[in-house]
């Protein structure tokens, strides 16, 4: 049976979690732009990681063809509000590890749409046990987003001193790792809404 996400997984309100590989292009360009333009929590603007539909169109007929990908898309109704990739990487001897990012509307946070999400998003990475270490970066003063992290099973690596610069001010980057096979069943399911504090 293939995976699929479910609707009737716990997420807050009327929020539902797809499978964004089957989405149109347009539709995710544009939460992704949004998502980009609105935060100053990712390394690239959106012009430098999104520049046309495109583009992304090209991104996606990649994904579709790498095993390991997964984009997975929030929606509340028919309003695409949070994301999170998980990017295999492609050298032959990293291809056992992928790249997590995962971004929301402004309007959605303090909802639970992230820890949904991250949730759905490990227990796709379990299912399809094509990854085996998941990475992600976050800016170290982000604080609800790394105990978000840390109550999924992501442990910190490695602290980048000074490495992000936004104006002429510094962030230190957080790198954060989890394996495949700590991943426990029973603690994806927990109900865990880090978001509201």
């Amino acid at each position: 049976m293939d995976w699929e996400v479910q609707n009737n997984m716990p997420s807050p309100g009327s929020m539902i979690i797809d499978d964004g590989l089957t989405l149109p292009a347009d539709r995710v360009f544009e939460l992704l732009r949004a998502i980009y333009e609105s935060s100053n929590a990712f390394v690239a603007d959106a012009d430098q990681e999104y520049p046309s539909i495109a583009a992304l169109q090209r991104k996606l007929d990649d994904y579709r063809q790498r095993p390991g990908s997964i984009l997975l898309i929030a929606r509340d109704d028919d309003t695409l509000i949070g994301y999170v990739f998980v990017t295999p990487r492609v050298a032959k001897r990293l291809q056992h590890t992928a790249d997590l990012n995962m971004g929301l509307r402004t309007d959605a946070a303090g909802r639970g749409v992230g820890t949904s999400l991250l949730r759905a998003a490990l227990e796709r990475v379990q299912y399809d046990a094509v990854v085996e270490v998941v990475y992600l970066m976050v800016r170290s003063d982000n604080t609800v987003a790394r105990r978000m992290y840390a109550s999924a099973g992501f442990r910190e690596v490695a602290t980048l001193t000074d490495d992000i610069k936004i104006g002429q001010r510094y962030y230190d980057g957080v790198l954060m790792s989890r394996r495949r096979d700590t991943i426990d069943d029973s603690e994806l399911l927990r109900e865990v809404d880090l978001e509201q504090h």
